[in-house]
């Protein structure tokens, strides 16, 4: 740790104990706002999401040569870090002892960063970190803290916090040994972006470029189940591994070995990617019912997201007019598509939907939808992607 970094922490530290002495304990949520003050007011603008979002390509370009130069993404991430450092402040009435530390020195890491410059590495590390530290404050709930603790973790916030730590370092580390070094962040590589903002599907299809890891100060739905902020890190942690296998998946119709696909032919792949979602979303939007524009979301979110398959238009038409074949009454059933899209599609979309998977709101959009609607879904994905291919 630098020596700024050491008075920093020094500095919090005083603070802290000045302020518990001065306060009683039933005023203690009055330091937050003392403690708040250059967070106090972070704003929700998302304009770094956004602008990846409305021009995924061109957006995306700048920050991918930036971090291939090895300069600083901050300004990027600054509402992030921001928030981040806003929530560990409101947080810090919760912690204890060692934790505590913890999050003092994580706030004197990001206001370094933010001064002097960040790595996406470091960036991801620290939403790493508050991650965990929000599943903690969410702790100071003991029912809430056991819900945490599902799966068998540490019942002492420490060890809870160093044990899932290392679960979720060796993941991110993963992510930058599954490409070659220079392929890790390079031209045809899938970026972790952090992020605050809820995205939709829509938001998804047009990035496939980009793997959105969400943050969250509170237990939240997704994937069927209320889960703690780590877990929801961690999860999408898990899909960015795996979707950064796309573009190679893409490649082998080409015929060439993974290990001989240069940056350029991986470059072009996530291009076309990008631009194909794009082709996609705005096609959507041209269909006048919601259910049915509701229903293709979820479908493709299946195809590109849950199974990683790749964003390829040509390749999206052939998987689709498989899976066709083998649908029975508007429901998909288990089956291995052809050639090198060797992967089950089982039992997933309606299924998903009819069992709140996706969560009420679109479990009730697919109940609007009647078995004849239901069936007539696939066809309209097929003749989209029939049109989308001319």
């Amino acid at each position: 740790m630098s020596l700024r970094s050491v008075l920093i922490h020094f500095q919090y530290l005083m603070l802290l104990i000045l302020l518990t002495a001065a306060v009683p304990v039933w005023a203690a949520s009055s330091c937050n706002v003392v403690l708040a003050g250059k967070y106090a007011n972070t704003g929700k603008s998302y304009q770094f999401e956004m602008s990846l979002i409305r021009d995924p390509n061109n957006a995306i370009k700048p920050l991918r040569e930036k971090i291939i130069r090895g300069e600083s993404v901050h300004g990027e991430f600054s509402e992030t870090l921001k928030r981040i450092n806003s929530d560990i402040t409101e947080a810090m009435v919760n912690f204890r002892g060692p934790v505590k530390d913890i999050a003092i020195e994580l706030m004197a890491e990001i206001d370094s960063g933010l001064e002097n410059g960040a790595t996406i590495y470091q960036v991801n590390h620290w939403a790493m970190k508050y991650s965990l530290l929000m599943d903690i404050n969410l702790g100071k709930d003991p029912a809430v803290w056991k819900e945490i603790r599902r799966g068998g973790y540490p019942a002492n916030k420490l060890a809870y916090y160093e044990t899932k730590l290392k679960e979720m370092e060796e993941s991110a580390t993963s992510l930058r040994t599954l490409f070659s070094h220079e392929q890790t962040y390079g031209p045809g590589s899938v970026l972790p972006i952090p992020t605050f903002k809820s995205l939709s599907f829509e938001d998804m299809l047009r990035t496939p470029s980009v793997s959105w890891l969400g943050l969250s100060n509170k237990m939240l739905f997704f994937d069927g189940y209320i889960s703690p902020p780590s877990s929801y890190f961690g999860h999408d942690l898990s899909h960015n591994v795996r979707l950064r296998s796309a573009a190679s998946k893409a490649s082998s119709t080409t015929g060439i070995p993974r290990e001989k696909m240069t940056n350029e032919m991986y470059q072009h792949w996530q291009e076309t990617f990008s631009i194909s979602g794009v082709r996609l979303s705005e096609y959507i939007r041209r269909i006048p019912d919601e259910k049915v524009r509701t229903v293709i979301h979820v479908f493709l979110f299946e195809y590109f997201h849950e199974n990683e398959l790749p964003m390829s238009l040509d390749q999206m038409l052939t998987f689709f007019v498989e899976i066709q074949k083998r649908q029975k009454d508007g429901y998909y059933r288990s089956s291995v598509t052809p050639g090198y899209l060797s992967e089950s599609f089982a039992k997933t979309s309606f299924e998903r939907i009819d069992s709140g998977f996706y969560g009420d709101d679109i479990k009730a959009i697919g109940n609007k939808l009647n078995r004849n609607e239901r069936a007539a879904v696939h066809g309209q994905i097929i003749e989209m992607l029939t049109i989308l291919n001319q």
